[in-house]
């Protein structure tokens, strides 16, 4: 203990002086630049006017000082620490290229050009008379540059003018006047300007006008009316060319789809085509059915061209997932002054057939380690149309090597085969969807084995039919009309069944589960594209077993069976809401919040939900603070779950669950977390069982006072394709003590190893928690 605080002394002193010493090696008459003030001049703007200024164009100049980490420029202290290296490789060369940062000295700052800057900047936002003048301020060699602004009156703009002439285009560009970006009294704007002239080039190329280009027009802006206002006028550019201000319309659609990237020109000859509803398709080995493109094209001979259309067939094409490139181009007819388009759609094959394998590790927070491997294989195109067959095969394990469950492994084996069509197949009607997206019909079936060695082993088949569609690149949905899962034990052994004969609720696991419903999923997502701010919904209705209780008139006194298994009713939603954002527009914290509801009803056939139907809370992804599927129902806490060889899982029909989780990158890789977690499963009812009843897991008014609350600090290391997690919680708030005494804050001691032990949870993850 004395060397770890020795180092961690050293470490401390040596950053405390190094950080001392940031001025120290600086060149002969140069200065270490720690950044730049606005001051703003001007006797009619009020304080809230001046700071809004000041703070527009605060983080315009250049350069930028060397970074802080809580008030300290560590990596320029850890590049001065590490002196000059003779072997770039070594240590402490890693240490100065790698961790640190070279100074910024005031000789690199150029006044004149951040004056001109910052003045263009005001400029383009009104205030055409602006004036800023630089200057510096050095003292105890470090350096800051100060700009005086003194912006002058804000125009504002007065009227907006549309050119009105005879021909096509400029009437049309007058048309779309009722839907400018540009406004009245409000003040002038540049980069609303070419906006405007970015939605006039998008309103034109849906009408056909393919040649335009934003360039072409321009806005013309009168500062001389007087009263610090100016009029706008819109006009379209007297060179624009010919070409431009015509409306152009699809004559033939060719598609290649056997092209290969850097082929020679056989690939993109015409004949041996097949013309099928308006399309002619290219392809002379017969590898695809054209009837695959015509519901995937959104273009038509005789349609005028569109924007929308381009881009919706692209991507539709890409989105068969049979394509690896996919590109296209647009030819005007041969003969002088044609306004015909043939469109030409150049598709590379995927291979046709693929083996992919993964392997997962994890750890739980109940000590369980475990590793997992899949093997895949894929046949793109199955039957000529675009449908995707894959078969998967799943091997895992899960182990303790010490503690209560050392012995009690488990192991998992399964196959699972997924037919997609890139439609929907509905008997009798024919469906499409406009989007962006191919809708999919997918066909599903598996074979799950389940192991817990020395205790039991449980066999499942599953089967589904359903569709997944988008409306748009934040919106899916999945229906499943038809959803299969059939439980049924294969072994257990007398040493479970002993234990469930004083505990119940052991039998659950164990049980006969006969499920037939219907399904349906909705997602939103704006997380996309690398985007880490935004709204996430997930909402899911699952319904089973209506027709089957309606034709045999089961009830819960009356349970009908089905192949020896009573088959299940209920309803069950779920929902998971997130809500990601920045605290502040130049910061790289991000707060990560997440709610969860959960409700089951068991009605007619059923007593209570299937047990992989149910809801379950704590471990990795939900309370960390709490080890997996060991909290609740309610106030309960089971007595015996630290003392023998294994522990039942904790099961609900309601569930509601809070996170909150701020992220901070911290450096290269590495992120920090600080986190608090909150929430809790419940029963409808009470648990009337003879042998174990379990007080308190009844969903009452008073669920708030039942919440388990638990937080803490963790590491991400993000390496782009993986993110690595490193979670420590403990308690802060325990449901099963008595009211009153259920808050355990008061009872940290970091220094007890009775209570580390059982209160710190590790937990390590793959990927975000949520």
């Amino acid at each position: 203990m004395k060397n770890k605080r020795f180092v961690l002394s050293v470490i401390g002193a040596s950053i405390l002086l190094a950080s001392c010493s940031n001025t120290r090696k600086l060149p002969a008459g140069d200065a270490l630049y720690v950044g730049s003030t606005i001051r703003v001049q001007d006797s009619t703007l009020s304080s809230k006017q001046k700071k809004a200024i000041s703070s527009s164009i605060s983080g315009l100049t250049r350069p930028n000082p060397n970074k802080k980490i809580l008030g300290v420029r560590f990596k320029l202290s850890m590049y001065n620490l590490a002196g000059n290296p003779k072997k770039e490789r070594s240590p402490r060369g890693w240490l100065k290229n790698k961790v640190g940062e070279p100074p910024v000295l005031l000789s690199d700052v150029n006044l004149t050009q951040n004056e001109k800057v910052l003045r263009s900047t005001l400029e383009n936002t009104g205030y055409f008379h602006a004036v800023v003048l630089g200057d510096t301020v050095v003292k105890k060699k470090m350096a800051t540059a100060v700009y005086t602004v003194h912006p002058g009156p804000r125009y504002i703009v007065d009227s907006i003018v549309f050119e009105k002439d005879s021909s096509v285009v400029i009437r049309q560009i007058d048309s779309s006047s009722a839907t400018t970006l540009l406004k009245k009294d409000v003040p002038f704007d540049l980069a609303t300007v070419k906006l405007e002239r970015e939605r006039i080039d998008n309103y034109l190329k849906e009408r056909g006008f393919y040649f335009f280009d934003p360039d072409y027009i321009k806005v013309q802006v009168d500062s001389t009316i007087g009263s610090n206002k100016a009029n706008l006028y819109v006009k379209l550019k007297p060179a624009t060319p010919q070409v431009a201000r015509k409306v152009y319309t699809i004559k033939d659609v060719w598609i290649f789809p056997t092209f290969r990237l850097g082929s020679a020109s056989s690939d993109t000859l015409k004949n041996g085509a097949t013309l099928y509803k308006g399309y002619y398709v290219v392809d002379r080995r017969k590898r695809y059915k054209p009837k695959m493109f015509a519901e995937a094209m959104r273009f038509e001979r005789g349609d005028v061209y569109n924007r929308t259309d381009q881009n919706t067939s692209l991507n539709r094409l890409v989105n068969l997932g049979v394509f690896k490139f996919v590109k296209n181009r647009f030819e005007v007819e041969s003969r002088t002054d044609s306004s015909l388009l043939d469109a030409y759609y150049y598709l590379t094959p995927l291979p046709k057939k693929s083996l992919r394998g993964e392997v997962n590790a994890s750890t739980k927070s109940n000590n369980l380690t475990g590793s997992s491997i899949t093997l895949g294989w894929r046949n793109r195109n199955t039957f000529r149309g675009g449908e995707l067959l894959s078969i998967d095969a799943t091997g895992g394990f899960e182990v303790q090597f010490s503690g209560n469950f050392r012995g009690y492994n488990t192991y998992r084996t399964g196959a699972e085969a997924n037919l997609t069509f890139p439609r929907f197949l509905v008997p009798i009607i024919k469906l499409n969807t406009s989007s962006n997206f191919v809708p999919r019909t997918n066909i599903k079936l598996g074979y799950d084995v389940l192991t817990k060695q020395k205790l039991y082993t449980v066999t499942s088949v599953r089967a589904e039919y359903g569709y997944t569609w988008k409306e748009s690149l934040e919106k899916e949905h999945t229906l499943n009309p038809i959803a299969i899962n059939y439980v049924q034990p294969a072994k257990v052994t007398q040493e479970y069944m002993d234990s469930a004969a004083k505990r119940p609720i052991l039998l659950k696991a164990i049980e006969k589960q006969f499920i037939i419903g219907s399904n349906y999923n909705f997602n939103y997502n704006q997380l996309q594209a690398d985007r880490k701010t935004g709204l996430y919904f997930n909402g899911n209705v699952d319904l089973s077993g209506n027709l089957l209780g309606l034709v045999t008139g089961a009830s819960q006194s009356d349970p009908k069976t089905i192949f020896r298994a009573q088959f299940a009713q209920y309803l069950k939603l779920e929902t998971d809401l997130r809500y990601y954002f920045k605290l502040g527009p130049n910061t790289n914290k991000i707060l990560a919040n997440r709610l969860i509801l959960g409700y089951g009803l068991p009605y007619g056939n059923s007593q209570s939900l299937p047990f992989v139907k149910q809801f379950f809370v704590g471990g990795t992804n939900s309370l960390r603070a709490f080890r997996s599927r060991s909290l609740g129902p309610g106030t309960y806490r089971d007595l015996t779950i630290d003392s023998t060889g294994f522990q039942p899982d904790q099961s609900g029909d309601i569930k509601i669950e809070l996170n909150s989780e701020l992220r901070v990158k911290l450096f290269s890789i590495v992120q920090g977390a600080v986190f608090i977690d909150a929430g809790n499963i419940w029963l409808r009812n009470d648990d009337t069982s003879t042998v174990q009843p379990r007080p308190g897991v009844k969903f009452t008014k008073d669920f708030l006072k039942e919440f388990a609350v638990g937080g803490g600090v963790g590491l991400r290391f993000d390496i782009s394709f993986l993110v690595l997690r490193l979670d420590v919680a403990i308690p802060f708030r325990k449901p099963w003590l008595p009211d009153g005494e259920r808050w355990v804050l008061k009872d940290i001691d970091f220094k007890s190893p009775a209570w580390r032990k059982e209160n710190i949870i590790l937990n390590l993850g793959i990927g975000y928690p949520f």
